[in-house]
């Protein structure tokens, strides 16, 4: 079993941007007893002001950790006992519009919609919380699944 999963969002609200995108390729492991995350990014990264920018082999740290946060935190709802493992194909965003907080609820949706899962509506509303005010924290600041909260 091998799925390709894209997740995308574009919105501007409350007059801030927040734009991310994600491709995971997932399949599922089954001589294995743990989750597997593999990032395989092949893009340029910053081409010109207005461009999409697609996250490349090297640098984009932050940007990293929040989409490999996101994975990592869908891999614990899916409410399937089998292990998989999530390659990171790409990821798109924009200096302006994207942050690793945008990465990290893209990259979660991207395998949370693909699988049944124990995500609570409560949860759902306390992380786009955070996902739409993350523009009031650091640019760099990372997401807490774990606390529903902001890393510090």
């Amino acid at each position: 079993m091998k799925i390709e999963s894209k997740y995308k969002l574009g919105i501007v609200k409350n007059g801030k941007p927040f734009y991310g995108e994600v491709i995971l390729e997932i399949e599922s492991l089954p001589d294995s007893d743990r989750h597997e995350v593999v990032e395989k990014y092949s893009g340029k990264g910053f081409k010109s002001q207005g461009y999409v920018e697609s996250i490349p082999p090297e640098g984009y740290d932050a940007w990293k950790i929040g989409i490999k946060t996101g994975v990592e935190y869908a891999l614990k709802r899916i409410n399937d006992s089998r292990k998989f493992k999530v390659t990171i194909l790409e990821s798109n965003g924009l200096t302006t519009d994207t942050n690793p907080i945008i990465l990290a609820y893209v990259s979660s949706r991207a395998i949370l919609k693909e699988f049944a899962n124990n995500e609570s509506e409560t949860d759902l509303n306390k992380i786009e919380e955070i996902v739409f005010n993350s523009w009031s924290y650091e640019y760099d600041t990372q997401i807490s699944f774990d606390k529903l909260d902001v890393a510090k």
